[in-house]
């Protein structure tokens, strides 16, 4: 360089020569990548237009990836869908054969019974079905085991429902209810049931009447329950014949009461509610010989009414409890643990399946049960049976023997006042028959208290200063009638103190159930050892039912694309699957030849059968619906309900694929390079460089002193 000036010359050239290489090395990339640009600067006015349709690629993609997601999913509910359709058809053709049968004999009923403790096992297993983490019929509780038949054995089933005094639940409402109370709602007081045997119970009551022309010397008689009670008139008078038998009646032993005669009648009335007798009359001369014109007649005017049992809350926990639904007590020490069927309810009360003798006095009838040797046969025996509720005893006292009844048998009693009805033999000693019971005990009530304890001496009051109160008895006291200590919440009637006659509310019971320890809101006063006592009316206890299903009904919403989607909302408790699961609990019920036997209730399989097909087929099945209006879901819907979604998702994934393609397409032409024009540029820009290079180094040889 020999002059300043060629400076800015060469600068410039550089400058140029920097830019084409510049150029150069981006075409070089362009072809390497085949891109326009590496990122969106480089694109210029486009770039918009290319996110536009990038993003609207992604969002086809991931709706493709969640739709073959979810397709995969509905696959696998069609495959067990296929496969519960396949045991429900199965246990019906099963059903259809035993229907069919002419004889249904202990191998029948066994084998039918296990085909549906086996066909429910395998409905579980299908409905319990599991992908990715997921439980495909639990709802939106995608975590939970969806199904719990609680299923151990087909004998451990029966000792629940043995289908007379506890039955499956017949009805939809019942069979899903699932609920526990134990405590009232408003006061959280856990002292808060009353438990009652004979509910309803009405006293009967007949009428005598003394009439016609009475002779002094007429003799009268009224017989009770197989007691006679005799009057010799000593007036003409048809009252005063009255009177003396009502004062014959009431002067006896017999559990009736004679009211004041009023005009030759009055009236024998039942001391116990829901305690029968039978009551005859009979009049002849004084002599022995027929009457002539006196008369004596008797009448039935109000019936005896057994009453069944009842359990009353004092809040209204019951209100949305479904009649029924079979219910779990437990709580109440022992006395009325245990599971019963509910036939009525109002808010606060809850009526039970009752079964249980009604007080009857001796009389000649028939009792018939099937033969132990041969199923197709019945025995029938006359024979004189008396009836006793308190320990459901059916004593024989003349007729036919019966020590060949077996335990466990039906028996069905024909002849009797009040006890026309079937029961099972619990025990049999060849003059006693005991038969099987359901009802409560009384408990709860002013006559029958959950808790009382009197003392003359040892109850004491303690004030614990900055803790809690106390109330101390000897040890053992506070306990309910298992022997376990009395539970939190219990509110305790404290009377015959000197200033501690108030309510308590227990906070927690010693472990020698000697001390209770009060609610930190509860004061006393010190006082004591001395007298008390202390008593709770009402009974504790949970009352439960547990459904089968576990998960929720929530629909979960799948949405194909921007503007369609749709609902997927099978669960196990879908009407199609909770029909079939209903009808084979129902076959499940009852022990062979007991009184809720499938044997001696063959009418159930019509009721089964309904429910099978309506489980099974989209039409209708005929007939009157056993169990009221049923929900119309069936497994043919369900089926096809799946299959029209899948077709959904494929045809719309299809669209989906063919839009990418138009996508990929339209985003190629943006940020793509045509290669021919890209290398034919780099060509002359290739050459430009070179050129530039050529002239540039001429020109730095170019020199004055060349020239000098």
């Amino acid at each position: 360089m020999t002059r300043i000036s060629n400076l800015a010359a060469n600068t410039s050239l550089l400058q140029q020569i920097f830019r084409t290489r510049s150029d150069l090395f981006d075409l070089e990339t362009q072809i390497g990548t085949g891109k326009v640009s590496q990122d969106y600067k480089g694109i210029g006015t486009d770039t918009q237009r290319l996110i536009n349709l990038e993003n609207t690629r992604s969002q086809l993609k991931q709706y493709i990836q969640n739709n073959e997601l979810m397709d995969l999913r509905l696959n696998i509910v069609s495959t067990a869908v296929q496969g519960l359709r396949d045991v429900v058809s199965d246990f019906r053709n099963a059903v259809l054969e035993f229907q069919t049968s002419d004889i249904k004999g202990q191998t029948d009923v066994k084998d039918i019974q296990d085909n549906a403790f086996l066909s429910l096992q395998s409905l579980q297993s299908l409905l319990n079905i599991e992908v990715d983490g997921r439980f495909l019929f639990s709802g939106a509780r995608v975590r939970t085991q969806p199904v719990d038949f609680g299923l151990t054995s087909l004998n451990d089933f029966q000792s629940t429902f043995d289908g007379a005094r506890v039955q499956v639940s017949t009805i939809r409402d019942s069979h899903l209810e699932n609920f526990s109370f134990n405590k009232d709602s408003g006061t959280t007081a856990a002292n808060w049931l009353t438990f009652e045997r004979n509910v309803g119970a009405v006293q009967q009551v007949d009428t005598i009447t003394v009439g016609g022309t009475v002779e002094v010397g007429d003799k009268f008689t009224v017989t009770i329950n197989g007691t006679a009670f005799n009057f010799t008139a000593t007036t003409t008078s048809a009252n005063d014949v009255a009177i003396g038998l009502a004062a014959a009646v009431n002067g006896g032993a017999e559990p009736v009461t004679a009211g004041a005669p009023a005009g030759g009648v009055f009236t024998l009335t039942a001391d116990t509610a829901g305690t029968a007798f039978s009551s005859s009359v009979a009049t002849t001369e004084t002599d022995g010989s027929a009457a002539d014109n006196q008369t004596i007649v008797t009448a039935a005017t109000i019936p005896n009414v057994p009453g069944g049992s009842r359990v009353t809350a004092t809040s209204s926990e019951f209100t949305n409890v479904a009649v029924g639904s079979t219910i779990t007590i437990s709580g109440t020490g022992g006395v009325n643990d245990g599971t019963f069927e509910v036939i009525a309810k109002t808010g606060t009360t809850l009526d039970i399946r009752t079964e249980q003798l009604t007080d009857e006095p001796a009389k000649a009838m028939t009792i018939s049960f099937q033969d132990p040797a041969d199923s197709t046969k019945t025995i029938t025996l006359n024979t004189t049976l008396s009836f006793t509720r308190a320990n459901n005893t059916i004593t024989r006292t003349l007729g036919d023997a019966i020590t060949a009844i077996p335990v466990g048998a039906k028996i069905t009693i024909a002849g009797s006042n009040t006890n026309d009805a079937s029961f099972t033999v619990k025990s049999n000693d060849g003059s006693n028959l005991v038969v099987e019971s359901k009802r409560f005990t009384d408990q709860g009530t002013g006559g029958a208290p959950y808790f009382t304890f009197t003392t003359g001496a040892t109850l004491q009051f303690i004030d614990g200063g900055a803790s809690a109160d106390t109330i101390v008895a000897p040890a053992g006291t506070f306990q309910d009638a298992s022997g376990a200590a009395l539970p939190a919440g219990l509110k305790l009637t404290i009377t015959g103190t000197g200033a501690n006659n108030v309510t308590y509310t227990i906070a927690s019971v010693s472990t020698d159930k000697s001390t209770v320890t009060l609610v930190s809101t509860d004061t006393v006063t010190n006082e004591g050892p001395g007298a008390g006592t202390v008593t709770t009316t009402t009974a504790t206890g949970t009352i439960s039912s547990t459904s089968y299903f576990k998960g929720d009904q929530v629909a979960m919403t799948h949405r194909v694309d921007s503007n369609r989607d749709f609902e997927y909302d099978l669960n196990a408790v879908d009407p199609g699957f909770e029909k079939a699961i209903r009808a084979m609990k129902i076959t499940l019920q009852g022990v062979f030849q007991t009184e809720g036997g499938l044997d001696q209730n063959t009418d159930r399989i019509e009721k089964i059968l309904f429910l099978l097909n309506s489980a099974l087929d989209r039409a209708p099945p005929g007939g009157t619906p056993p169990f009221g209006t049923e929900l119309s879901s069936n497994i043919e819907q369900i089926e096809r309900n799946l299959g029209f979604d899948r077709v959904l998702i494929d045809t719309t994934n299809t669209l989906h694929t063919d839009l990418i393609s138009f996508l990929d397409g339209s985003v190629s032409k943006v940020e793509n390079i045509n290669l021919t024009e890209a290398i034919t540029i780099l060509l002359n820009q290739q050459l430009a460089l070179e050129a530039s290079f050529q002239v540039f180094a001429r020109i730095r040889q170019l020199s004055l002193v060349n020239f000098l």
